[in-house]
């Protein structure tokens, strides 16, 4: 379970009454996204239960010119000359999403409590189309008069580009989840939660034939699964010393899947992320509550890190990266543990009605 929303839905927060929302946004690119928002009391009780639902998809396609390189580095009757080629990629996706929780309030003793529990499941379906970069033209530099003819090999257009590889993703992930907000004292609070997920990551890549075969090759086939599941743990404390000062430290463990993108040089899936984030930090609440200061300092540690497997070490050209696949030029690796520091401070105020003014500052360090 992520620290934060793929989609950036809202979440609601419980409301003791009944009611709901429905909603539909539409844009290019194919971008549909119906969702809607039920929520209730059970009874006359202090118990609420509430459901979201929300479905997303969207088309992309990208075309381009990749960098011009040289032919040749001598001089020479070729010197000067640069191959242009043509590179395209096309991304389909539909993300479905559902949650249920139930929210209440009681008391064991003189301790108030505030229970969270619930479940949430989505499906994340992909079918990306990553077209072989063939070469379209080539260009003298030194005198752009002269015509040169047509590389071997290459490509009308973006149309007559061939296939490289299709990789088909289905994602599915289930969560349950319990959380606990307890007053210990009027002014101490103790929130404890304990998610945990489960996902299945399974993806079929297709290799269609290289150039120098022909088009009409039967295409190889490639099927990746994966599982995973983690526990995700938080706790929280905050201290309430004067009713306008609170402070707070928190700990929360995520678990981060790769999307159905994400593969490793030879197509397959690449393991979880699993992140802890430390966070401590003081809150105010100043001229009744014209003015607000807040002050946090941060650590995440990302025990799994996934980048994009460079083609040469450094950047040097002579030292090639020899887990670098050419088919596959967006594969990715982990790069092991990768640790974030920082402090946030933000300031708001609201001198009258109808105005805020808003500043922040942030410092980050990443190794």
């Amino acid at each position: 379970m992520a620290a934060g929303g793929t989609l950036n839905l809202v979440t609601r927060k419980p409301q003791f009454e009944r009611g709901g929302s429905v909603g539909l946004r539409v844009g290019s690119f194919g971008f549909v996204k119906p969702q809607f928002n039920v929520y209730g009391a059970v009874g006359q009780s202090a118990w609420q239960v509430r459901a979201v639902g929300a479905f997303q998809r969207h088309d992309n396609e990208l075309r381009s010119a990749s960098r011009p390189t040289a032919n040749v580095i001598k001089p020479g009757r070729s010197y000067g000359n640069w191959l242009r080629s043509l590179q395209r990629t096309e991304t389909a996706e539909n993300y479905y999403l559902a949650q249920v929780d139930l929210t209440g309030t009681f008391r064991t003793g003189r301790i108030g409590h505030t229970l969270l529990i619930g479940a949430d499941a989505d499906q994340y379906n992909t079918n990306a189309l990553a077209y072989i970069i063939q070469a379209y033209d080539s260009v003298k530099i030194l005198n752009t008069s002269w015509v040169l003819g047509m590389p071997k090999g290459s490509a009308s257009g973006y149309e007559a580009l061939r296939y490289n590889t299709r990789t088909l993703g289905n994602t599915r992930r289930a969560g349950f989840y319990a959380q606990d907000l307890i007053s210990l004292l009027g002014n101490v609070k103790l929130l404890a939660g304990r998610p945990w997920s489960y996902q299945e990551t399974p993806s079929d890549v297709s290799t269609y034939p290289a150039l120098a075969l022909p088009a009409t090759t039967p295409a190889t086939v490639k099927e990746n699964r994966r599982y995973d599941q983690a526990f995700s743990p938080r706790l929280g404390l905050v201290y309430q010393p004067v009713k306008t000062t609170a402070t707070f430290a928190s700990y929360a463990n995520s678990f981060a899947p790769q999307a159905n993108t994400v593969t490793d040089n030879q197509g397959g899936s690449l393991p979880p992320s699993l992140i802890d984030q430390y966070e401590v930090g003081i809150k105010n609440d100043l001229l009744k509550g014209a003015l607000s200061a807040n002050v946090t300092a941060y650590k995440i540690v990302n025990n799994n890190q996934a980048q994009v497997i460079q083609q040469y070490l450094a950047g040097n050209l002579s030292n090639p990266k020899f887990d670098y696949n050419k088919s596959l030029p967006n594969a990715q690796e982990l790069a092991g543990q990768v640790t974030s520091k920082g402090v946030e401070v933000d300031v708001q105020s609201r001198p009258m009605n109808g105005i805020s003014l808003v500043a922040g500052y942030s410092y980050n360090h990443t190794a």
